[in-house]
Parts: C-alpha cells; structure tokens; sequence
C-alpha cells in the first residue's frame, strides 16, 4: 500500500541519486517509509515527529505519511519553479491542523497560523466579497481556537460587511410547547442579506427526521445514506421541535454564506461565553433554527446539528436529544453519501470537529448526567486514557483505575503520558519525575502536574521553579501563569 501511495522512487534510500540534499531527520523518515518496515513503527515515528511542545499527537491519526509530505512540500523556501502566492494560506490551513491533532494547543503553531492569515489576507486582493469573507470566516476560527476573543469578534465583522448580512432578534406570537394553550412572544432572528450564492450544493435528499425514516421501514439506521441525522424531541417531551409560530409569514431564507457566517458566530458565542442563563440559550437557538430551515451543504449543516448539541446540553428537558445527536453526527461518520467533495468543500471554514473530538464530546456529555462507566467505554475505545481514567475515578473506582493503567504499561509500556497518569492518581511526585526524565526534560505535562502538587504542599519555589520549565516548553496554559501570580 506505501508504494502504491509513495511511488516506487522512495522504495529504498538507496535508490536516491543524492541523500546528502536531505536534512538527517528527513532522510530517518526516507528509510522507514518503505514497503518493509511495519505500519506500526511508522506511525510511532511520525507520531513523535508531529508532536510539539510537549503535546503529543492523537495516538489513532490517519494519513500522517500524508501530512508529513504536506509539512516538505510547503516547506520549501528556494524552488527552480515559482511558488504560487496560496501557499501562503495552505501554510495556515496546515499549521491549524497539525495544532488541532494535538492534546493541547501549541505555541510555535498558534505563531505560525496566524501570521500566515494576516501575511495573506493583506497581500491578496480577492475581488469577490463572498470568497474574501469565507477567508475572514476561516481566520475568526483560527483566532478563536487560541482564545483571541476580541481579535475574532473582529476579523467575523469584516466577514459580515463582505457579505452584506443583516442579523435582528426579534419576537413573534407563538407556541413552544406541545401543551401551550395560548401564544405568548417567542425569540426569532431576521435575516437581510445582499449574497446570492451563485453555487449552491443542494442535498440530494431533503432534511429529514431519524425516527420517521425507521418508523416506515426504510432500513436500518446505519443504512441511511445521505438523509441529515436531524434528531427530533422524544414523544414523552413537552416541547416542540422547533416554535410554532402564529402567523407563518414568508421569511427571508438564509443563503450558504449566511449560515457559514451565523454557523460561526455561534460558535464564538458558545466558547466565549459561559452559557449560563436561559435567555443567552434562547439567543442561539434563534440563530441556530434559523440555519437548520434548509439544507445547502452537509458540513455546513451538520455543524448547526453540532451547534445545537452543545446549546442544549446543559438543559435538563433537551439534554437526552443533545446526546443522541451527538451520537448520531458521530455515527453519521462511516456513511457512505455524500462523497468527501461535499464533505469537505467548506471544512476550512466550519469549525466542524474531527471525529474523535466528537467522541470527546459525546464522553464528557456521559459524564454530565453521571453515565461514568458508559464514558469510560467510548474513551477506552478511542484511547483516550486520561479521560477513561478520570470516568473510572469519578465512578468511584480507583483501584480499577490503577488497574487499567496497568494494563497500558503492559501494552504500551511506560510512557511520559501514561507515567503522569499514574503520578495522578496514586499522587507521587516520583512518577511526575519520572515521566520528565523519560521525555529528555521536554514533557510539559509533567512539570505542571508536578509544581501544582508542590504547590499544593506548600512548596513555594520548588512550585515555581517546576512551572516555569513547564512554561518554557508550552506557554499557552492560563491555569500555570495563574498560579505563577
């Protein structure tokens, strides 16, 4: 399968005309990617080449051989041919995507995306305001992805004023529940907008309901190919799937542009803001329904979905839906309509999650509701062994945890990552050591984890000093510099 992906030229170094025109650790990757050696040591060694900053990368990510060539191919600085101006961008796109395979944010990759987007956002001059807004769209959520709050807010009114889009929360007479005898006012948002998307992907199947389509025998739920998994409220629920309004005037429906730009600006609300009071719950619903009228693209759709999710699942009447639809958007993965042109025509500008960051979510909405044992199943099945371990502890069994990190050990053997886990449950500062030393002083995990337990003990300066190593590594940690003072 390597050759067939490679071309037979990377074979074997040997074949190479001149290895001297790579640096050491390239030529390191030349001799593994070959036909003999095992997937598994490939990936272990591609593994620890994306690692940054003592965050390590998602232990199950597909098509890293890809990425790696990717990370040659944009950078190379001195070229006999002349290197086209987007480059620029997809040197963006790829450093928020190397940052997003990491277990935290990293500082070199927050640097290196964002002075990319303004390097070319201010020498490109794209005459079509829709094209120029879907780049401001794409830059908001770099921004927001490293807690630049402000600096996002603003680069999403540039996108705004590009697409000439009016948002206005009003409201109308209406019902929100299903045993609602008289209408009373209801949050609804207004659209005016100046974009007329000129290439519109429509679904080719209508928005539809999960639990119809199984009600009238269309098959199973894993065969509904390209239907949105649109989960509605349960039959015992009081609410409506949506307000019924009184008078169902014609409305102004919202264009691919628009729902990329509310889809986005949503999002910004939601990580922003905590979302702690019913009337900032009802704001984004407003906005969300508005998307969720119809369908133009599936990401874009199903970013919406996603968005709902999160909105509702702090609520104790629309927390059971949030969670089914999270499943679903997680199910809806490994079907086999649309084609990845649909799927990732706007992936760069949607915020839509990887699947296993969905899965994460999934897990942490179990442990929500207190469902520890079902989290600590989906995070075992992902690998995902601080959060198994922590669904074990919070279920009250520590020495199961202590177990199943054995287990690791086993199969993995000691690691810097799985060392701290150890050092946080049985809380000892030699596995904390431990794991630094293993990492060649460069896991920024251990130190923080050790100058917080210091800390805690009344070790002042030992505390600091542990901190600020940890700092050294990887300064994007708020929590660190807080303690620091």
């Amino acid at each position: 399968m390597k050759e067939n992906c490679l071309g037979s030229s990377f074979n074997s170094k040997n074949e190479l005309d001149d290895e001297e025109e790579y640096p050491p650790e390239m030529t390191e990757f030349l001799d593994l990617i070959s036909p003999f050696e095992s997937h598994s040591h490939l990936q272990e060694v591609l593994l620890n080449y994306f690692s940054k900053e003592g965050e390590d990368a998602y232990k199950n990510t597909r098509c890293l051989t890809i990425l790696f060539y990717l990370d040659l191919l944009l950078g190379l600085e001195f070229c006999e041919f002349e290197v086209p101006q987007s480059t620029i961008l997809w040197k963006a796109r790829y450093y928020m995507i190397h940052n997003q395979l990491l277990t935290s944010n990293a500082c070199f990759l927050q640097d290196k995306s964002i002075e990319y987007y303004q390097k070319y956002l201010e020498i490109n001059d794209i005459e079509d305001k829709v094209t120029k807004a879907y780049l401001w769209i794409e830059y908001s959520n770099c921004l927001l992805t490293f807690y630049k709050y402000s600096r996002a807010e603003e680069a999403l009114e540039n996108a705004r004023e590009l697409i000439g889009l009016r948002l206005k929360l009003t409201g109308k007479l209406g019902k929100r529940t299903k045993y609602q005898s008289f209408d009373i006012p209801q949050l609804v948002l207004n659209i005016e907008s100046e974009s007329v998307d000129e290439f519109i992907h429509p679904e080719e199947r209508p928005i539809e309901d999960v639990k119809p389509l199984l009600d009238e025998g269309e098959g199973e739920f894993e065969e509904i190919k390209c239907a949105h998994r649109d989960v509605k409220m349960d039959e015992d629920s009081i609410l409506l799937d949506k307000v019924k309004l009184k008078d169902e005037e014609r409305t102004v429906d919202a264009s691919l542009s628009d729902q990329i730009y509310i889809n986005q600006f949503v999002y910004n609300e939601l990580k922003s803001q905590a979302n702690e009071y019913d009337l900032q719950y009802e704001r984004i619903n407003a906005y969300i329904e508005k998307v969720l009228e119809r369908s133009h693209n599936w990401l874009v759709f199903s970013m919406s979905l996603f968005l709902r999710s999160k909105n509702e699942q702090e609520k104790l009447k629309t927390r059971e839906r949030s969670m089914i639809q999270m499943q679903t958007l997680v199910d809806q993965f490994n079907d086999e309509e649309p084609g990845l042109g649909e799927r990732a025509r706007y992936m760069f500008t949607s915020a839509y999650p990887f699947s296993w960051n969905l899965k994460l979510q999934l897990g942490y909405s179990y442990q929500s509701i207190g469902v520890y044992m079902s989290a600590f199943e989906l995070f075992q099945e992902c690998e995902f062994f601080e959060e198994a371990t922590q669904s074990l502890i919070l279920s009250r069994r520590v020495q199961q945890a202590e177990e199943y990190i054995e287990t690791i050990i086993e199969k993995y053997g000691e690691t810097p990552r799985i060392l701290c886990l150890l050092g946080d449950i049985k809380r000892k500062e030699e596995y904390y050591e431990k794991a630094w030393e293993l990492s060649g002083r460069k896991n920024a995990k251990a130190m923080r984890a050790l100058g917080l337990m210091k800390f805690q003990k009344g070790q002042i300066d030992e505390s600091i000093e542990c901190l600020k190593l940890a700092l050294e590594i990887n300064k994007l940690y708020p929590s660190a510099w807080y303690t620091l003072g």
